[in-house]
Protein backbone atom coordinates (compact mmCIF):
# COMPACT_ATOMS: atom_id res chain seq x y z
CA UNK A 1 0.00 0.00 0.00
CA UNK A 2 3.18 2.71 -0.19
CA UNK A 3 5.67 3.72 -2.59
CA UNK A 4 8.49 5.58 -3.24
CA UNK A 5 9.60 8.16 -5.64
CA UNK A 6 13.29 8.45 -6.53
CA UNK A 7 15.42 11.38 -8.22
CA UNK A 8 18.70 9.43 -7.49
CA UNK A 9 19.58 9.46 -11.26
CA UNK A 10 22.89 11.30 -12.22
CA UNK A 11 25.87 9.99 -13.98
CA UNK A 12 29.46 10.49 -12.49
CA UNK A 13 30.85 13.92 -13.86
CA UNK A 14 34.47 13.89 -15.17
CA UNK A 15 36.57 15.31 -12.06
CA UNK A 16 34.72 13.83 -8.99
CA UNK A 17 36.66 13.64 -5.55
CA UNK A 18 37.76 10.63 -4.43
CA UNK A 19 35.12 9.52 -1.90
CA UNK A 20 32.78 10.01 -5.13
CA UNK A 21 34.98 7.65 -7.09
CA UNK A 22 35.45 5.36 -4.46
CA UNK A 23 32.45 2.63 -5.38
CA UNK A 24 33.50 2.92 -8.83
CA UNK A 25 32.25 5.39 -11.60
CA UNK A 26 29.54 3.15 -12.69
CA UNK A 27 27.51 2.62 -9.86
CA UNK A 28 24.58 3.72 -7.52
CA UNK A 29 27.06 4.08 -4.45
CA UNK A 30 29.43 6.41 -6.56
CA UNK A 31 26.05 8.50 -7.25
CA UNK A 32 24.72 8.82 -3.93
CA UNK A 33 28.01 9.72 -2.60
CA UNK A 34 28.56 12.61 -4.60
CA UNK A 35 25.00 13.50 -4.22
CA UNK A 36 25.63 13.39 -0.47
CA UNK A 37 28.35 15.72 -0.76
CA UNK A 38 27.13 18.57 -3.35
CA UNK A 39 23.46 18.26 -2.81
CA UNK A 40 23.58 17.23 1.43
CA UNK A 41 19.89 18.64 1.80
CA UNK A 42 18.14 17.38 -1.96
CA UNK A 43 15.35 14.88 -1.63
CA UNK A 44 16.76 11.31 -2.77
CA UNK A 45 13.29 9.36 -2.06
CA UNK A 46 10.07 10.37 -1.12
CA UNK A 47 7.82 8.22 0.92
CA UNK A 48 3.73 7.46 0.05
CA UNK A 49 1.79 5.57 2.32
CA UNK A 50 -1.46 5.25 -0.49
CA UNK A 51 0.49 6.55 -3.02
CA UNK A 52 -0.33 10.15 -3.02
CA UNK A 53 0.30 11.50 0.53
CA UNK A 54 4.07 12.32 1.73
CA UNK A 55 4.73 10.72 4.86
CA UNK A 56 8.66 10.83 5.08
CA UNK A 57 11.58 12.61 2.76
CA UNK A 58 15.10 10.91 2.63
CA UNK A 59 17.77 13.35 1.93
CA UNK A 60 20.64 12.32 -0.02
CA UNK A 61 23.20 13.17 3.22
CA UNK A 62 20.71 11.14 5.58
CA UNK A 63 20.84 7.90 3.00
CA UNK A 64 24.42 7.89 2.78
CA UNK A 65 24.66 8.40 7.17
CA UNK A 66 22.26 5.21 7.05
CA UNK A 67 23.89 3.29 4.38
CA UNK A 68 27.47 4.00 5.98
CA UNK A 69 25.95 2.78 8.76
CA UNK A 70 24.80 -0.44 8.15
CA UNK A 71 27.57 -1.61 5.72
CA UNK A 72 30.19 -0.74 8.57
CA UNK A 73 27.79 -3.52 10.43
CA UNK A 74 27.85 -5.98 7.58
CA UNK A 75 31.73 -5.52 6.52
CA UNK A 76 32.99 -6.01 10.72
CA UNK A 77 30.69 -9.36 10.18
CA UNK A 78 33.17 -10.11 6.83
CA UNK A 79 29.94 -10.44 4.95
CA UNK A 80 31.31 -8.89 2.24
CA UNK A 81 30.12 -10.71 -1.04
CA UNK A 82 27.54 -12.90 0.66
CA UNK A 83 23.78 -12.56 0.11
CA UNK A 84 21.41 -10.77 2.19
CA UNK A 85 17.58 -11.39 2.44
CA UNK A 86 16.00 -7.94 2.66
CA UNK A 87 12.72 -8.26 4.80
CA UNK A 88 10.97 -5.07 4.97
CA UNK A 89 7.81 -3.89 4.60
CA UNK A 90 7.53 -1.29 1.78
CA UNK A 91 9.50 2.33 3.53
CA UNK A 92 12.22 3.51 3.71
CA UNK A 93 13.97 0.85 6.25
CA UNK A 94 13.94 -1.15 2.67
CA UNK A 95 16.11 1.68 1.36
CA UNK A 96 18.10 1.91 3.73
CA UNK A 97 19.04 -1.74 3.38
CA UNK A 98 19.37 -1.97 0.46
CA UNK A 99 21.98 0.69 -0.16
CA UNK A 100 23.56 -0.52 2.98
CA UNK A 101 24.28 -3.65 1.08
CA UNK A 102 25.51 -1.87 -2.20
CA UNK A 103 28.11 0.24 0.15
CA UNK A 104 29.27 -3.10 1.81
CA UNK A 105 29.42 -5.16 -1.07
CA UNK A 106 26.84 -7.22 0.33
CA UNK A 107 24.30 -9.04 -2.68
CA UNK A 108 20.53 -7.89 -1.44
CA UNK A 109 18.12 -9.98 -1.88
CA UNK A 110 14.55 -8.45 -1.82
CA UNK A 111 12.11 -10.64 -0.30
CA UNK A 112 8.27 -9.92 0.34
CA UNK A 113 7.63 -11.15 4.71
CA UNK A 114 5.59 -14.00 4.38
CA UNK A 115 1.95 -12.91 5.54
CA UNK A 116 0.52 -16.39 5.69
CA UNK A 117 1.85 -20.14 5.87
CA UNK A 118 1.56 -20.90 2.73
CA UNK A 119 3.97 -18.23 1.01
CA UNK A 120 7.23 -19.91 3.52
CA UNK A 121 7.90 -22.48 0.23
CA UNK A 122 8.72 -19.81 -1.87
CA UNK A 123 10.76 -17.71 1.65
CA UNK A 124 12.76 -21.11 2.22
CA UNK A 125 13.75 -21.74 -1.96
CA UNK A 126 14.90 -18.16 -2.14
CA UNK A 127 17.24 -18.77 0.86
CA UNK A 128 18.05 -22.16 -0.23
CA UNK A 129 18.99 -21.52 -4.00
CA UNK A 130 20.47 -17.46 -2.93
CA UNK A 131 22.44 -19.47 -0.31
CA UNK A 132 22.34 -16.32 1.42
CA UNK A 133 24.18 -16.11 5.11
CA UNK A 134 22.22 -12.60 6.47
CA UNK A 135 18.47 -11.62 7.18
CA UNK A 136 18.40 -8.15 7.07
CA UNK A 137 15.14 -6.74 8.73
CA UNK A 138 13.54 -4.96 11.58
CA UNK A 139 11.97 -5.99 14.94
CA UNK A 140 8.68 -5.61 13.61
CA UNK A 141 9.36 -8.16 10.85
CA UNK A 142 11.37 -10.33 13.12
CA UNK A 143 9.00 -11.03 15.53
CA UNK A 144 5.74 -10.96 12.59
CA UNK A 145 7.99 -14.19 11.65
CA UNK A 146 9.01 -16.04 15.12
CA UNK A 147 5.84 -18.35 14.55
CA UNK A 148 7.16 -19.29 10.91
CA UNK A 149 10.74 -19.84 11.99
CA UNK A 150 9.91 -23.48 12.89
CA UNK A 151 8.91 -24.48 9.32
CA UNK A 152 11.60 -22.45 7.74
CA UNK A 153 14.91 -24.04 8.95
CA UNK A 154 16.59 -22.51 5.92
CA UNK A 155 15.76 -18.67 7.19
CA UNK A 156 15.82 -19.63 11.56
CA UNK A 157 19.62 -20.37 10.65
CA UNK A 158 20.50 -17.20 9.08
CA UNK A 159 22.80 -14.76 10.74
CA UNK A 160 19.32 -11.84 11.82
CA UNK A 161 20.82 -8.25 11.96
CA UNK A 162 18.31 -6.02 13.10
CA UNK A 163 18.00 -1.95 11.59
CA UNK A 164 16.57 -1.24 14.42
CA UNK A 165 19.54 -1.58 16.49
CA UNK A 166 22.34 0.16 14.72
CA UNK A 167 23.74 3.00 16.51
CA UNK A 168 24.57 5.80 15.44
CA UNK A 169 27.89 7.10 14.62
CA UNK A 170 28.73 3.42 12.69
CA UNK A 171 28.80 5.51 9.80
CA UNK A 172 32.78 6.18 10.56
CA UNK A 173 33.82 2.86 10.72
CA UNK A 174 32.81 2.16 6.99
CA UNK A 175 35.46 2.03 4.74
CA UNK A 176 34.18 1.99 0.80
CA UNK A 177 34.63 -1.33 -0.80
CA UNK A 178 36.55 -1.99 -4.03
CA UNK A 179 33.65 -2.56 -6.59
CA UNK A 180 33.12 -3.06 -10.64
CA UNK A 181 30.50 -2.75 -12.60
CA UNK A 182 30.64 -6.80 -12.80
CA UNK A 183 30.06 -7.34 -9.52
CA UNK A 184 26.74 -8.76 -8.55
CA UNK A 185 24.24 -6.11 -6.71
CA UNK A 186 21.11 -7.84 -6.09
CA UNK A 187 19.34 -10.68 -6.97
CA UNK A 188 15.65 -10.29 -8.62
CA UNK A 189 13.50 -13.65 -8.07
CA UNK A 190 10.45 -14.69 -10.32
CA UNK A 191 6.97 -14.66 -8.09
CA UNK A 192 7.30 -19.05 -8.07
CA UNK A 193 3.57 -19.30 -8.64
CA UNK A 194 4.40 -21.90 -10.98
CA UNK A 195 7.69 -23.05 -10.14
CA UNK A 196 10.66 -23.10 -8.03
CA UNK A 197 10.98 -19.33 -7.82
CA UNK A 198 13.94 -18.44 -10.61
CA UNK A 199 17.07 -15.78 -9.37
CA UNK A 200 18.20 -12.87 -12.35
CA UNK A 201 21.33 -11.74 -11.36
CA UNK A 202 21.61 -7.46 -11.50
CA UNK A 203 25.52 -6.22 -11.55
CA UNK A 204 26.28 -2.84 -10.17
CA UNK A 205 26.71 -1.85 -14.04
CA UNK A 206 23.07 -3.56 -14.98
CA UNK A 207 21.25 -1.28 -11.97
CA UNK A 208 22.96 1.80 -13.41
CA UNK A 209 22.95 1.72 -17.09
CA UNK A 210 18.67 0.21 -16.33
CA UNK A 211 17.98 3.94 -14.55
CA UNK A 212 20.01 5.64 -17.56
CA UNK A 213 17.50 3.36 -20.03
CA UNK A 214 14.93 4.64 -18.04
CA UNK A 215 16.24 8.07 -18.18
CA UNK A 216 16.68 8.21 -21.86
CA UNK A 217 13.36 6.68 -22.62
CA UNK A 218 11.67 9.26 -20.97
CA UNK A 219 13.43 11.53 -22.57
CA UNK A 220 12.79 10.19 -26.10
CA UNK A 221 9.40 9.60 -25.25
CA UNK A 222 8.82 13.74 -23.77
CA UNK A 223 10.81 14.59 -27.10
CA UNK A 224 8.72 12.87 -29.04
CA UNK A 225 5.25 14.50 -27.76
CA UNK A 226 7.23 18.22 -27.71
CA UNK A 227 8.71 17.58 -31.08
CA UNK A 228 4.80 16.64 -32.63
CA UNK A 229 3.54 19.57 -30.57
CA UNK A 230 5.69 21.98 -32.02
CA UNK A 231 5.40 21.10 -35.94
CA UNK A 232 1.83 20.99 -34.88
CA UNK A 233 1.95 24.91 -34.34
CA UNK A 234 4.68 25.86 -37.30
CA UNK A 235 1.76 24.07 -39.33
CA UNK A 236 -1.00 25.82 -38.30
CA UNK A 237 0.59 29.36 -38.52
CA UNK A 238 2.38 28.38 -41.97
CA UNK A 239 -1.66 27.77 -43.13
CA UNK A 240 -2.21 31.13 -41.80
CA UNK A 241 0.28 33.01 -43.38
CA UNK A 242 -0.88 30.95 -46.70
CA UNK A 243 -4.25 32.00 -46.28
CA UNK A 244 -3.86 35.07 -45.08
CA UNK A 245 -1.04 36.21 -47.63
CA UNK A 246 -3.71 38.92 -48.97
CA UNK A 247 -4.34 40.28 -45.60
CA UNK A 248 -0.63 40.57 -44.70
CA UNK A 249 0.34 42.41 -47.70
CA UNK A 250 -2.08 45.15 -47.38
CA UNK A 251 -0.78 45.72 -44.00
CA UNK A 252 2.35 46.13 -45.17
CA UNK A 253 0.76 48.66 -48.34
CA UNK A 254 -0.47 50.39 -45.17
CA UNK A 255 3.19 50.85 -43.32
CA UNK A 256 3.14 47.65 -40.73
CA UNK A 257 7.37 47.35 -40.74
CA UNK A 258 8.15 43.79 -40.36
CA UNK A 259 8.97 44.22 -36.64
CA UNK A 260 4.86 44.57 -35.97
CA UNK A 261 4.71 41.56 -38.39
CA UNK A 262 6.84 39.48 -36.60
CA UNK A 263 5.33 40.52 -33.16
CA UNK A 264 1.79 39.85 -34.26
CA UNK A 265 2.15 35.97 -35.38
CA UNK A 266 4.46 35.32 -32.26
CA UNK A 267 1.66 36.17 -29.83
CA UNK A 268 -0.78 34.73 -31.91
CA UNK A 269 1.28 31.45 -31.80
CA UNK A 270 1.70 32.00 -28.06
CA UNK A 271 -2.04 32.60 -27.59
CA UNK A 272 -2.65 29.21 -29.44
CA UNK A 273 0.19 27.48 -28.03
CA UNK A 274 -0.32 28.75 -24.33
CA UNK A 275 -4.24 27.75 -24.62
CA UNK A 276 -3.28 24.28 -25.19
CA UNK A 277 -0.60 24.18 -22.22
CA UNK A 278 -2.56 25.68 -19.91
CA UNK A 279 -5.33 22.92 -20.66
CA UNK A 280 -3.28 20.31 -20.87
CA UNK A 281 -1.65 20.95 -17.77
CA UNK A 282 -4.51 21.17 -15.77
CA UNK A 283 -5.67 17.91 -17.18
CA UNK A 284 -2.85 16.30 -16.67
CA UNK A 285 -1.87 17.25 -13.27
CA UNK A 286 -5.81 16.59 -12.58
CA UNK A 287 -5.52 12.72 -14.31
CA UNK A 288 -2.16 12.10 -12.23
CA UNK A 289 -4.21 13.19 -8.71
CA UNK A 290 -6.92 10.44 -9.90
CA UNK A 291 -4.51 8.00 -11.25
CA UNK A 292 -3.89 5.52 -8.33
CA UNK A 293 -7.55 5.31 -7.98
CA UNK A 294 -7.57 4.30 -11.29
CA UNK A 295 -5.01 2.07 -11.24
CA UNK A 296 -6.55 -0.02 -8.24
CA UNK A 297 -10.20 0.20 -10.66
CA UNK A 298 -8.23 -1.12 -13.50
CA UNK A 299 -6.08 -4.34 -11.53
CA UNK A 300 -9.29 -5.42 -9.14
CA UNK A 301 -11.42 -5.64 -12.88
CA UNK A 302 -8.57 -7.15 -14.56
CA UNK A 303 -7.61 -9.23 -11.36
CA UNK A 304 -3.73 -8.30 -12.34
CA UNK A 305 -1.38 -6.90 -10.13
CA UNK A 306 1.16 -5.11 -12.67
CA UNK A 307 3.45 -3.02 -10.02
CA UNK A 308 4.11 -6.24 -8.33
CA UNK A 309 7.38 -6.79 -9.19
CA UNK A 310 8.29 -3.24 -7.79
CA UNK A 311 6.82 -4.36 -3.99
CA UNK A 312 4.38 -2.61 -4.35
CA UNK A 313 0.29 -3.03 -4.66
CA UNK A 314 -0.52 0.28 -7.05
CA UNK A 315 0.82 3.13 -8.87
CA UNK A 316 2.92 5.99 -6.58
CA UNK A 317 1.84 9.11 -7.98
CA UNK A 318 2.78 12.39 -6.28
CA UNK A 319 2.41 15.75 -8.58
CA UNK A 320 4.86 18.53 -7.61
CA UNK A 321 4.07 22.04 -8.27
CA UNK A 322 7.83 22.98 -9.05
CA UNK A 323 8.05 19.93 -11.65
CA UNK A 324 4.51 21.58 -13.19
CA UNK A 325 6.05 25.13 -13.34
CA UNK A 326 9.08 24.22 -15.12
CA UNK A 327 7.01 22.29 -17.75
CA UNK A 328 5.04 25.30 -18.08
CA UNK A 329 7.57 27.10 -18.77
CA UNK A 330 10.17 25.09 -20.72
CA UNK A 331 7.01 24.62 -22.76
CA UNK A 332 5.98 28.36 -23.54
CA UNK A 333 9.49 29.08 -24.29
CA UNK A 334 9.41 26.11 -27.02
CA UNK A 335 5.89 27.84 -28.20
CA UNK A 336 7.78 31.31 -28.49
CA UNK A 337 10.23 29.43 -30.76
CA UNK A 338 8.28 27.84 -33.01
CA UNK A 339 6.81 31.45 -33.97
CA UNK A 340 9.53 32.48 -35.20
CA UNK A 341 9.78 30.66 -38.53
CA UNK A 342 6.44 31.48 -39.61
CA UNK A 343 6.58 35.32 -38.53
CA UNK A 344 10.00 35.20 -40.79
CA UNK A 345 7.78 34.16 -43.70
CA UNK A 346 4.96 36.64 -43.30
CA UNK A 347 7.23 39.18 -42.74
CA UNK A 348 9.48 38.67 -45.92
CA UNK A 349 6.56 38.71 -48.11
CA UNK A 350 6.39 40.62 -50.82
CA UNK A 351 3.19 42.89 -51.10
CA UNK A 352 3.45 43.40 -54.85
CA UNK A 353 3.50 39.43 -56.08
CA UNK A 354 0.98 38.73 -53.52
CA UNK A 355 -1.73 41.42 -54.33
CA UNK A 356 -0.91 40.63 -58.23
CA UNK A 357 -2.77 37.11 -57.88
CA UNK A 358 -5.23 38.54 -55.86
Amino acid sequence: MEGYRSVLTEAAPEGASPAYLSGGRDSLVSVLRHRAESQPDGIAFTYLTDGEHVTERLTYSELDRRARALAAVLRSRYLEGQRALLMFDTGMRFVDAFFGCLYAGVIAVPVSPPMHRRLLPRLRAIASVAEAEVVLTDREGHSRMVPFLPAAPEVASLLWILADDIRVGSERAWRAPEISSTDLAFLQFTSGSTSTPKGVMVTHGNLYRAIGVQKSTMFILLSFLVAVAAFNLVSTLVMVVNQRSGDIAILRTLGSDTSTIIAAFVLLGILLGGVGIVVGALSGAGIASVLPEIYRWVTDLLGLDLMNQYFVSYLPVEVRLEDLQGIVLTALALCVISTLYPAWRAATLRPSVVLAHE
